[in-house]
């Protein structure tokens, strides 16, 4: 009888210190878990912060460049609207005739219409030596 009622208390002893120690290793995982999500938290609320202050910076920028807007596109227009190009960055006249009928072409196919004739043939083939004709 005494060997019985010593191993159950041993038997007791055993499971209660199981018991205990899970609960001691559960309470130090808690704790861990909670310093770790204070970390979180902590890198979180710095990052909102220097979230914040990029988005007041970039409203700021917004906003001025919102009020000068209006004002660039006026100089912009007003700046280079009587300036004179220089003859060396000038369109020549076939390339402007090019553009216009192509421009012209465009214009009729959007309004269902069939484009006009092109002007002649290549621009200035004439003109320009060995090939105004086939042999080169």
């Amino acid at each position: 009888m005494r060997t019985e009622l010593f191993l159950s208390a041993a038997g007791i002893a055993a499971i209660g210190a199981f018991g205990s120690g899970w609960f001691v290793r559960d309470l130090i995982a808690d704790r861990a878990e909670a310093r770790s999500a204070a970390r979180l938290a902590e890198s979180h609320a710095v990052a909102q912060r220097a979230l914040e202050r990029q988005s007041r910076a970039f409203e700021t920028e917004r906003r001025t460049l919102e009020a000068l807007r209006p004002q660039s596109r006026a100089l912009i227009r007003e700046a280079y609207h009587d300036i004179p190009v220089s003859a060396d960055c000038a369109v020549r006249p076939d390339v402007l005739r090019l553009l216009e009928d192509a421009r012209a072409r465009a214009n009729a196919a959007a309004a269902g219409q069939s484009g006009e004739p092109v002007h002649g043939g290549p621009a200035g083939a004439a003109d320009r030596p060995g090939e105004g004709h086939l042999g080169g």
